[in-house]
């Protein structure tokens, strides 16, 4: 087991550095044999191998982590080794923070990312208390995910809002903007420039909680 722990980290380090479709295809299919191993070990030292390599790696190798991560949460493991199900949790949350640090698709947020953060809730018991706040803030920015995205394309440079909340609430930028023009005879006031920083601030904030998952396996090893 050793030995083959020892490669699946050598495979994450090929990921890290090369690039090209023929050597992804090529780890992806290496990383699909050792899952089928079924061990513990060899699980946890290919989501934690993949996770290490997703800053430096294709979209491609995103979308097949994100889709082994998935399949991974999709199986109960209450009753295991508690022990067990606790490293299994925070590899997992620690691969979903990464990738949440990345540009996503829409469809992949939807259909993988919010339910694999939906799975791993279920477990509380298995969870960090700092990884499930990290899941659950996650969970509450990507839910709105789709019309981010949209707001990207149609022009985020405009000022449009990430979600029709934060747009159309009792609190939202128009109520505020409309509160302005009420009570200021001389006319509008220019929110334009702090309106732009509003999507650019959300990637910032996935980017920052991705790269905290040092700190947080030192917590966990503290405890």
């Amino acid at each position: 087991m050793t030995v083959k722990c020892a490669s699946i980290d050598a495979f994450g380090a090929v990921a890290q550095h090369f690039k090209t479709g023929m050597v992804v295809d090529k780890i992806c299919i290496q990383m699909d044999a050792f899952l089928e191993d079924g061990s513990h070990e060899a699980t946890i030292s290919v989501i934690r191998a993949l996770a290490v390599a997703v800053p430096h790696s294709t979209n491609r190798l995103h979308g097949y982590l994100l889709t082994k991560i998935f399949m991974l949460t999709s199986i109960t493991l209450t009753g295991h080794d508690i022990q067990r199900r606790h490293e299994r949790a925070n590899v997992l949350c620690e691969a979903l923070r990464a990738l949440d640090a990345t540009d996503l698709p829409a469809t992949s947020v939807r259909d993988q990312l919010l339910p694999s953060i939906q799975n791993l809730l279920k477990d509380l018991d298995a969870l960090d208390p700092a990884h499930k706040e990290a899941l659950e803030i996650i969970g509450r920015e990507r839910s709105g995910g789709t019309l981010e995205s949209l707001s990207k394309v149609m022009g985020a440079h405009l000022g449009i809002a990430s979600s029709v909340s934060s747009f159309f609430g009792e609190s939202s930028l128009l109520a505020k903007k409309e509160g302005i023009e009420q009570h200021d005879p001389a006319g509008p006031t220019n929110t334009e420039p702090n309106q732009q920083t509003q999507p650019e601030s959300t990637r910032f904030g996935r980017i920052m909680r991705g790269g905290f998952g040092d700190i947080l396996r030192g917590q966990s090893k503290g405890q």
